[in-house]
């Protein structure tokens, strides 16, 4: 019988056990590092997945209260105490912790209205009687049922029908009249033929050819004097449209964002048919008086404003071959203007350009294109933008969530403290920013210095892009600390550049640069009415009746911030109408000397 060891091999080494342990050790490793490499891999795109699918709920950069929470309250407790919230009692409105129920309370349910809506008091009444039938001769009404529906009827197109009759008149009478009233009429007039002295005088009347100054002639032996009204001033003099439908058209384009051709379609179906090309021609001629209002309100705003928030977005312009891009700036000035510029390139030189004699601060993001407007001597001050800083805290949550949550808590904080104070005085607003929010913005140093010198954050990593930004910045991002009159974020200037960000969805391009111009011009005004609570299209309807015969030296009575003080003392008979003369009220502190002349005459006496 032949042994195991004689059914080896010859020539067949014998296996040592231990290099088959250390081999498979070594395979157990790498395997085991592969693993982990894996799983990291399929953490991270969970976390992104979950990321997108949270982008997808909402456009807004949101993040779960709660998972910010967990992460943040013990930090915020060990850094920055029990911090009391702001007092209502002191003045400032409900601070987000005075929502809250007390345990085992229920919630009370938020009221909402239902049932039909009231509808305004403002509406014309249509009354529509139905009645049964036949009806007897001796039925008696008791009572009525009544109930209301909410109707539409569009608007329409109008002729205006301008009449100046022509009279003649003696020359001496002819001396007194120096002045001219309009009226308006329903429907058409009824005129009675004026006698002509000859033929050539009633073919001259009757062309409708118009006269701007008073036109004299001879009758008989004695002298007389034809005398007409003359023309009232328009913004397109001798133009087809009124101020009404220039104001219609105006508003659709930058106020509803309604290209051109979107407009001669909806006229076309009313059966009036302007083309785009005229409306354009309009807009133009429009744009050199109205520009002359909103250069006012840019004056204004460079000279008075305490600070400036501004920011830009890109825009095609048409060129002959392909468009080319260009830029609109925003600036928003305080509570007073909204202004938009124009530029063909993004550079610094633009900033400095539209800024150029400022002196206040400037709310800005950290855009290169402001760093030599903030390092001229004696420019500007900047204060930075809380919002920018905290989207990059946002964009790392896919790669590090949990630095990420707490660096959202903390950004969190200063904007509740903002909603809670955003109704107070700026003094008051000061002591509570110092009261509260600077220990909010100390912790927030400490802790973003602790996870830059740790070195566990590296470099080229989402959080450390975010963490940089908010050393780099820090002295802006901090100087809301020492004035209540600034806001912590630039919010107000990107909402309002929604406004062209949405209309270049609809136009796709602008048609020049000339074009751009205009653009800036009535979205300027279009967002400072609604930034006052204006109505867009009644506004530019009353200012095109004024633009050509008021004052340019005084074009900043008629912006959207005085606008109402302005209103109130014109006359509404005159504004009412859609063509006529228009009387210039003196200014509000001449008007105001003149008053109390008036006072002083009658304390006096004769």
């Amino acid at each position: 019988m032949e042994t195991e060891a004689t059914s080896v091999k010859e020539g067949t080494p014998p296996v040592d056990p231990t290099t088959t342990i250390a081999a498979l050790q070594r395979e157990n490793a790498r395997l085991t590092v592969e693993r982990d490499e894996y799983k990291k891999r399929a953490e991270f795109l969970k976390r992104e997945l979950d990321r997108l699918l949270d982008q997808l709920k909402t456009p807004r950069e949101h993040v779960d209260r709660a998972q910010i929470q967990l992460a943040f309250d013990a930090l915020s407790k060990e850094l920055l105490g029990l911090i009391p919230p702001p007092d209502p009692s002191a003045g400032a409105a409900e601070s987000a912790e005075e929502g809250k129920e007390e345990k085992g309370k229920k919630k009370a349910r938020k009221h909402t209205p239902h049932g039909r809506a009231v509808l305004p008091e403002h509406l014309p009444v249509v009354t529509l009687v139905i009645t049964p039938t036949p009806l007897p001769e001796n039925a008696t009404k008791i009572r009525e049922e009544v109930s209301f529906r909410l109707g539409f009827r569009r608007a329409g197109f109008y002729r205006l029908k301008v009449v100046r009759p022509v009279y003649s008149v003696s020359a001496d009478d002819a001396a007194a009249c120096d002045g001219m009233k309009a009226e308006l009429v329903e429907g058409e007039l009824a005129s009675t033929p004026t006698p002509a002295t000859n033929p050539s005088d009633a073919a001259e009347h009757v062309d409708g050819t118009r006269h701007d100054a008073p036109m004299l002639t001879t009758v008989a032996s004695d002298e007389r004097t034809v005398i007409c009204a003359p023309a009232p001033h328009e913004m397109i003099e001798r133009g087809l449209p009124s101020a009404d439908l220039l104001a219609h058209i105006v508003t659709g384009k930058f106020a509803d964002k309604l290209p051109y051709h979107r407009q001669e379609g909806m006229h076309a179906r009313s059966g009036v048919h302007i083309t785009r090309g005229v409306m354009c021609t309009w807009t133009e001629r429009c744009h050199g008086l109205a520009r002359l209002v909103v250069k006012a309100m840019s004056e204004d705003a460079l000279a008075n404003a305490h600070f400036i928030a501004t920011d830009a977005t890109g825009v095609l312009v048409q060129a002959n071959e392909k468009c080319k891009n260009g830029h609109f700036w925003v600036l928003v000035a305080d509570q007073d203007h909204v202004i938009f510029r124009y530029s063909k390139v993004h550079t610094s030189d633009e900033p400095k350009r539209f800024l150029a004699g400022f002196r206040g601060i400037v709310v800005a993001d950290a855009s290169n294109v402001y760093d030599q407007l903030f390092a001229q001597e004696g420019g500007p001050v900047e204060q930075g933008c809380w919002s920018h800083a905290r989207r990059y805290f946002y964009k790392a949550l896919g790669s590090d969530k949990s630095r990420s949550l707490v660096a959202l808590g903390f950004c969190n904080k200063l904007f509740e403290i903002e909603r809670a104070i955003a109704k107070l005085a700026p003094d008051k607003r000061l002591a509570i920013r110092k009261e509260h929010s600077a220990p909010v913005v100390e912790a927030l140093r400490r802790w973003r210095d602790e996870q830059l010198d740790s070195g566990e954050v590296h470099d080229g990593t989402p959080i450390r892009r975010a963490l940089n930004y908010a050393r780099n910045h820090w002295d802006a991002l901090t100087r809301f600390l020492q004035d209540g009159k600034i806001p912590i974020h630039n919010n107000r200037s990107e909402l309002e550049l929604r406004r062209l960000v949405v209309g270049r969805a609809n136009w796709l391009f602008v048609g020049s640069d000339e074009s751009a111009e205009w653009t800036c011009t009535f979205v300027s005004l279009v967002a400072s009415c609604q930034f006052h609570g204006i109505d867009p299209e009644g506004y530019l309807r009353e200012l095109f009746r004024l633009l050509p015969v008021w004052p340019q030296t005084r074009f900043l009575e008629l912006s959207p911030k005085h606008w109402r003080a302005t209103r109130a003392r014109l006359d509404d008979g005159e504004l009412a109408l859609p063509l006529g003369p228009i009387a210039i009220p003196p200014r509000a502190a001449e008007a105001a000397q003149e008053a109390h002349a008036d006072q002083v005459d009658v304390a006096h006496g004769p």
